[in-house]
């Protein structure tokens, strides 16, 4: 549930840039855009088409399957964000998914960006746990940066909630969302 609501974040046109907290003191803090772009991504072979979209883009894989470690990919000029939405204090981090992910991009395209790994979890204390966590990495992942951000729901600016509702009222997806909190709060 958590993670929809992060994909909307993501890609609502309203809202600002999510800031984003290295967990080493040497990187700068990441500012990830909002995209207006959302491409599906089916499978890793849709990776090679990242060359035909204007910049920066979202990629939502269909498949949780496809995909471990990462919930979504933002392409950006300078970067190629990994992000993993997570209510956890702790995640592991599958390396043969970085390695597909990796391998699936056109060479010329992933040499010419950085790679960040971004968790985002609705809580501080969340979000310092996955920072402070081992990673244990191969060395061929020792430049990958490892980043946090906290997105609470409901804790948005008055502006910012107006634009991410009417986003969710626009994206056709505010209906299964009551029909969840209904039967949430129906204990159904």
């Amino acid at each position: 549930m958590y993670e929809k609501f992060v994909h909307i974040r993501l890609t609502s046109p309203a809202a600002p840039s999510l800031m984003c907290v290295p967990a080493d003191d040497a990187s700068a803090t990441l500012m990830i855009p909002v995209c207006d772009i959302t491409r599906p991504l089916n499978g890793k072979t849709g990776l090679s088409e990242a060359n035909k979209y204007s910049l920066p883009f979202y990629w939502r894989p269909i498949s949780s399957t496809s995909f471990t470690s990462i919930d979504g990919i933002i392409c950006t000029n300078s970067d190629i964000i990994l992000v993993q939405a997570t209510v956890s204090s702790q995640h592991d981090v599958k390396v043969s998914g970085l390695d597909a992910i990796r391998n699936g991009l056109p060479e010329g395209f992933r040499r010419e960006r950085n790679f960040c790994l971004v968790f985002i979890t609705p809580t501080e204390e969340s979000a310092e746990d996955l920072l402070n966590q081992n990673m244990g990495l191969p060395e061929r992942w020792q430049n990958l940066v490892i980043y946090s951000s906290t997105f609470v729901i409901g804790k948005l600016s008055d502006v910012d909630q107006a634009a991410l509702t009417t986003y969710i009222v626009s994206q056709c997806v505010l209906f299964p969302f009551l029909c969840l909190i209904g039967t949430i709060c129906t204990g159904g």
